[in-house]
Protein backbone atom coordinates (compact mmCIF):
# COMPACT_ATOMS: atom_id res chain seq x y z
CA UNK A 1 0.00 0.00 0.00
CA UNK A 2 1.55 3.39 -0.94
CA UNK A 3 2.82 5.43 2.02
CA UNK A 4 2.20 9.03 1.06
CA UNK A 5 4.16 10.31 4.05
CA UNK A 6 7.41 8.75 2.79
CA UNK A 7 6.80 9.20 -0.94
CA UNK A 8 5.52 12.75 -1.18
CA UNK A 9 4.64 12.47 -4.89
CA UNK A 10 1.84 10.03 -4.03
CA UNK A 11 -0.03 12.95 -2.48
CA UNK A 12 -0.66 14.64 -5.83
CA UNK A 13 -0.46 11.77 -8.36
CA UNK A 14 -3.84 11.29 -10.03
CA UNK A 15 -3.91 7.50 -9.89
CA UNK A 16 -3.64 7.50 -6.09
CA UNK A 17 -7.11 8.70 -5.14
CA UNK A 18 -6.95 7.33 -1.59
CA UNK A 19 -4.18 8.01 0.88
CA UNK A 20 -3.66 5.94 3.98
CA UNK A 21 -1.78 6.32 7.23
CA UNK A 22 -1.01 3.73 9.89
CA UNK A 23 -4.04 5.02 11.78
CA UNK A 24 -6.44 4.80 8.85
CA UNK A 25 -5.13 1.36 7.86
CA UNK A 26 -5.72 0.04 11.38
CA UNK A 27 -9.25 1.48 11.27
CA UNK A 28 -9.92 0.03 7.80
CA UNK A 29 -8.71 -3.45 8.76
CA UNK A 30 -10.65 -3.33 12.03
CA UNK A 31 -13.85 -2.35 10.16
CA UNK A 32 -13.27 -5.32 7.82
CA UNK A 33 -13.04 -7.71 10.79
CA UNK A 34 -9.28 -8.10 10.62
CA UNK A 35 -6.67 -7.65 13.32
CA UNK A 36 -3.46 -5.98 12.23
CA UNK A 37 -0.45 -8.12 13.04
CA UNK A 38 2.11 -5.74 11.57
CA UNK A 39 2.34 -2.57 9.49
CA UNK A 40 5.89 -2.30 8.18
CA UNK A 41 6.98 0.96 6.57
CA UNK A 42 10.63 -0.09 6.15
CA UNK A 43 10.41 -3.27 4.02
CA UNK A 44 9.52 -1.35 0.86
CA UNK A 45 10.52 2.29 0.31
CA UNK A 46 7.45 4.49 -0.07
CA UNK A 47 4.95 1.80 0.92
CA UNK A 48 3.36 -0.06 3.78
CA UNK A 49 3.56 -3.85 3.93
CA UNK A 50 0.66 -5.08 6.04
CA UNK A 51 0.04 -8.43 7.68
CA UNK A 52 -3.41 -9.01 9.17
CA UNK A 53 -5.51 -11.92 10.38
CA UNK A 54 -9.17 -12.50 11.00
CA UNK A 55 -10.02 -10.79 14.30
CA UNK A 56 -11.29 -12.85 17.17
CA UNK A 57 -11.86 -9.90 19.49
CA UNK A 58 -13.60 -6.59 18.85
CA UNK A 59 -11.24 -4.29 20.75
CA UNK A 60 -8.54 -3.98 18.06
CA UNK A 61 -8.48 -0.16 18.38
CA UNK A 62 -8.07 1.67 21.66
CA UNK A 63 -10.12 4.88 21.47
CA UNK A 64 -7.77 7.33 23.29
CA UNK A 65 -4.65 6.28 21.36
CA UNK A 66 -6.65 6.23 18.13
CA UNK A 67 -7.89 9.80 18.70
CA UNK A 68 -4.37 11.12 19.34
CA UNK A 69 -3.09 9.22 16.32
CA UNK A 70 -5.77 10.80 14.12
CA UNK A 71 -4.75 14.29 15.25
CA UNK A 72 -1.09 13.48 14.57
CA UNK A 73 -1.94 12.13 11.11
CA UNK A 74 -3.98 15.22 10.24
CA UNK A 75 -1.02 17.39 11.25
CA UNK A 76 1.39 15.34 9.10
CA UNK A 77 -0.92 15.56 6.07
CA UNK A 78 -1.21 19.34 6.54
CA UNK A 79 2.59 19.55 6.50
CA UNK A 80 2.67 17.48 3.30
CA UNK A 81 0.08 19.73 1.65
CA UNK A 82 2.19 22.71 2.70
CA UNK A 83 5.24 21.16 1.05
CA UNK A 84 3.44 20.94 -2.32
CA UNK A 85 1.95 24.41 -1.93
CA UNK A 86 5.46 25.83 -1.57
CA UNK A 87 7.34 23.52 -4.00
CA UNK A 88 6.31 25.31 -7.19
CA UNK A 89 7.12 28.69 -5.66
CA UNK A 90 10.61 27.44 -4.73
CA UNK A 91 11.24 26.20 -8.28
CA UNK A 92 10.23 29.56 -9.76
CA UNK A 93 12.21 31.55 -7.17
CA UNK A 94 15.39 29.57 -7.89
CA UNK A 95 14.81 29.94 -11.62
CA UNK A 96 14.27 33.71 -11.27
CA UNK A 97 17.72 34.06 -9.68
CA UNK A 98 19.41 32.50 -12.72
CA UNK A 99 20.65 34.49 -15.72
CA UNK A 100 17.77 34.61 -18.25
CA UNK A 101 19.43 32.65 -21.05
CA UNK A 102 21.20 30.07 -18.86
CA UNK A 103 20.56 26.52 -20.10
CA UNK A 104 19.58 24.07 -17.37
CA UNK A 105 19.05 20.34 -17.00
CA UNK A 106 16.61 18.43 -14.84
CA UNK A 107 17.87 15.31 -13.12
CA UNK A 108 14.98 12.86 -13.11
CA UNK A 109 12.72 11.75 -15.93
CA UNK A 110 9.82 10.69 -13.75
CA UNK A 111 7.15 12.43 -11.73
CA UNK A 112 9.40 14.87 -9.87
CA UNK A 113 11.27 15.91 -13.02
CA UNK A 114 7.99 16.48 -14.85
CA UNK A 115 6.70 18.49 -11.86
CA UNK A 116 9.73 20.79 -11.89
CA UNK A 117 9.45 21.36 -15.65
CA UNK A 118 5.74 22.19 -15.28
CA UNK A 119 6.50 24.75 -12.56
CA UNK A 120 9.17 26.66 -14.46
CA UNK A 121 8.29 30.04 -15.90
CA UNK A 122 10.70 29.47 -18.82
CA UNK A 123 10.77 25.73 -19.56
CA UNK A 124 12.38 26.47 -22.93
CA UNK A 125 15.71 26.79 -21.07
CA UNK A 126 15.63 23.06 -20.22
CA UNK A 127 18.10 21.38 -22.57
CA UNK A 128 17.65 17.81 -21.30
CA UNK A 129 16.62 15.49 -18.53
CA UNK A 130 19.23 13.30 -16.88
CA UNK A 131 18.53 9.85 -15.52
CA UNK A 132 20.59 6.80 -14.55
CA UNK A 133 17.81 4.48 -15.73
CA UNK A 134 19.18 2.97 -18.95
CA UNK A 135 15.64 2.16 -20.08
CA UNK A 136 14.73 5.87 -20.09
CA UNK A 137 17.95 7.11 -21.66
CA UNK A 138 17.54 7.98 -25.32
CA UNK A 139 13.84 8.72 -24.84
CA UNK A 140 12.16 12.06 -24.32
CA UNK A 141 10.16 13.86 -21.65
CA UNK A 142 8.23 16.94 -22.73
CA UNK A 143 10.23 17.09 -25.95
CA UNK A 144 13.61 17.02 -24.16
CA UNK A 145 16.10 14.16 -24.55
CA UNK A 146 16.78 11.94 -21.55
CA UNK A 147 20.53 11.47 -21.19
CA UNK A 148 22.89 9.52 -18.97
CA UNK A 149 24.37 11.94 -16.40
CA UNK A 150 27.88 11.61 -17.85
CA UNK A 151 26.55 12.94 -21.18
CA UNK A 152 25.54 16.32 -19.76
CA UNK A 153 26.85 19.10 -21.98
CA UNK A 154 29.67 21.21 -20.55
CA UNK A 155 27.69 24.40 -21.18
CA UNK A 156 25.14 23.36 -18.52
CA UNK A 157 26.13 24.20 -14.96
CA UNK A 158 22.73 24.19 -13.27
CA UNK A 159 20.68 21.09 -12.49
CA UNK A 160 17.18 21.01 -11.02
CA UNK A 161 16.93 17.75 -9.07
CA UNK A 162 13.63 16.02 -9.70
CA UNK A 163 13.84 13.17 -7.19
CA UNK A 164 12.03 12.27 -3.99
CA UNK A 165 13.26 14.96 -1.56
CA UNK A 166 13.80 12.36 1.17
CA UNK A 167 16.52 10.68 -0.92
CA UNK A 168 17.59 13.26 -3.53
CA UNK A 169 20.79 14.57 -1.94
CA UNK A 170 22.11 11.09 -1.21
CA UNK A 171 21.32 9.90 -4.73
CA UNK A 172 22.88 12.93 -6.43
CA UNK A 173 25.96 12.56 -4.21
CA UNK A 174 26.45 9.09 -5.66
CA UNK A 175 26.04 9.95 -9.36
CA UNK A 176 29.57 9.49 -10.69
CA UNK A 177 28.78 11.21 -13.98
CA UNK A 178 28.16 14.47 -12.10
CA UNK A 179 30.57 14.23 -9.15
CA UNK A 180 33.58 15.70 -10.96
CA UNK A 181 31.62 18.72 -12.21
CA UNK A 182 31.15 21.99 -10.34
CA UNK A 183 27.36 22.18 -10.72
CA UNK A 184 24.76 24.36 -9.08
CA UNK A 185 21.84 22.22 -7.82
CA UNK A 186 18.26 22.97 -6.93
CA UNK A 187 16.61 20.49 -4.52
CA UNK A 188 12.90 20.38 -3.67
CA UNK A 189 13.54 20.02 0.09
Amino acid sequence: MPNVLTNTADFIVLDHVNHFSVTSLRHLFHAAGLAVVEIDDKAHRGAFVIVARRADVSDDLAAPAFSLAVLDTIDRFKQLAGFWTEAGDKVRAFEADLPPELPVAIYGAGFYGAFIAAQMKHPERIVCHLDQNVYLQGGELNGRRILAPQNLSNDVDTVFVGLNPAHARRIIGGVTGLAARNLRYFFLD
